[in-house]
């Protein structure tokens, strides 16, 4: 990536960090550092590994890409070698025909010479007989060579395909290769900084990834593997939500008005899983193209985008709906990564309820975490979710008998790791860009 563009995401970042720093209540920050003492720095470790499973789950998708020329079947049915080959065995056949038509007709008007001399008694029959054998003889030599030319292309050929045999290009089987996995481990933290600070959720890491990303494995792949990822990401999201219903009719005595709720939730979640499979077998890229292209103030760019990188975008496609028919398992390992580091991220409310009520249980806090971050992902379109993730903690607590105050402490504390690692990701943009 060009620095200029680190700089933008990195300047950018900053002064949203500062401007949130700004809106908190120092002295009620200062009191619950006081109150979760030793926990709160649990609270921001536990961070560390988590990102480490959503580090794994994209490396895995990048890992089993495969490269734009092994999905030319999904695309156009032939690859540009195939072209290439054609092409060769064409001009070969044409300069073979040429030759011999003209080897033929140049032995054909040497041998009738002869015949024609003898009849004017211009030469002896001796002569004539020696002449007519050394015309045959060049003859037939001349009906053989486009027989050895063709042998000798045929082995050609197998000595070449061969050759590619024995030496196939490594970083076409493989996609990490030129990808560390630690270096993608501060990408993506750095990423999911700028998600946390920007409205909307996905459009400041997204773009950030993509191109600190192309540059190792071309756009077009990184593009995919970084909407795969997003695509992974919220998927496992809905299936955490989704669980979650089970688990609180298992748990929970539910009322009609849960039992309401609880439908409308199951019923979304439904939907969005549907979405998702629908896109991971067909793609989203070009779906979400031309659904811009009816958004008022897009549509205007979103048709001639669409018109010049159609390829693009259907070769974006083809990498995503290969991840689900050639990898299911790897499909399925991705979101189980997803999956679990939602369940993991339970432990940061678990951790500060510990604080205020040493008899919580873990399964309490995966509740609490579901319903929060479902509440606070309708609200997108809030740079750090300001609000919802603090009326959601408030909502879920007091459903489950416990106080306004264990609410209070644990939005608190989950605020303040935020703003702790969005500034960790905020310099590792600056520690990549040195390096």
């Amino acid at each position: 990536m060009k620095k200029k563009y680190q700089n933008g995401f990195f300047i950018f970042g900053l002064l949203v960090l500062i401007i949130m720093v700004t809106q908190l209540d120092f002295a009620a920050v200062w009191a619950g550092l006081k109150h979760a003492g030793y926990w709160f720095f649990a609270v921001v470790a536990l961070w560390g590994p988590l990102y480490m499973l959503n580090t794994s789950a994209w490396y895995l998708i990048i890992k089993t890409q495969k490269p734009t020329k092994e999905l030319a079947p999904f695309i156009d049915g032939i690859t540009a070698e195939g072209n290439s080959i054609a092409a060769l065995a064409q001009q070969t056949c044409d300069a073979m025909a040429e030759q011999t038509c003209d080897v033929i007709a140049q032995q054909y008007a040497e041998i009738m010479a002869p015949q024609k001399a003898e009849a004017m008694g211009q030469q002896a029959s001796s002569d004539t007989t020696e002449a007519q054998a050394a015309q045959e003889k060049a003859v037939d030599d001349a009906l053989n060579a486009p027989m050895a030319n063709q042998q000798q292309a045929d082995g050609a050929s197998d000595a070449i395909a061969a050759n590619q045999q024995q030496k196939p290009d490594p970083k076409l089987s493989s996609g990490t290769e030129n990808v560390p996995f630690w270096w993608l481990y501060k990408i993506t933290i750095s990423g999911f900084a700028l998600n946390y600070a920007t409205p909307g959720g996905l459009m400041g890491g997204e773009p950030y990834r993509i191109m600190e990303l192309a540059p190792r494995i071309g756009t077009e792949r990184a593009s995919s593997s970084v909407i795969l990822y997003a695509m992974t990401h919220i998927f496992s999201h809905f299936w955490y939500w989704f669980l979650a219903i089970f688990l609180y009719i298992l748990t929970q005595p539910v009322n009609f008005f849960m039992g309401t709720l609880l439908t409308l939730v199951g019923a979304f979640c439904i939907l969005g899983l549907w979405f998702f499979m629908a896109g991971y077998r067909k793609g989203l890229a070009v779906r979400v193209m031309n659904l811009l292209r009816h958004v008022p103030f897009v549509k205007k760019w979103a048709q001639p985008f669409i018109e010049h990188h159609r390829q693009q975008l259907d070769t974006i496609d083809a990498q995503i709906a290969a991840l689900h028919r050639q990898n299911p398992k790897t499909f399925v390992s991705a979101v189980l990564l997803e999956v679990l580091c939602r369940v993991g991220a339970a432990l940061e409310v678990f951790f500060v309820l510990l604080i205020l009520m040493p008899s919580v249980n873990f399964i309490q806090c995966i509740l609490i975490l579901a319903f929060t971050s479902l509440f606070a992902n309708l609200l997108f379109f809030m740079p750090l979710q300001l609000g919802g993730r603090e009326g959601g903690f408030l909502m879920s607590v007091k459903n489950l008998g416990m106080t306004s105050s264990a609410a209070t402490l644990v939005a608190l504390i989950v605020r303040l790791r935020e703003l702790i690692w969005t500034g960790i990701g905020l310099a590792l943009i600056k520690l990549i860009k040195k390096q």
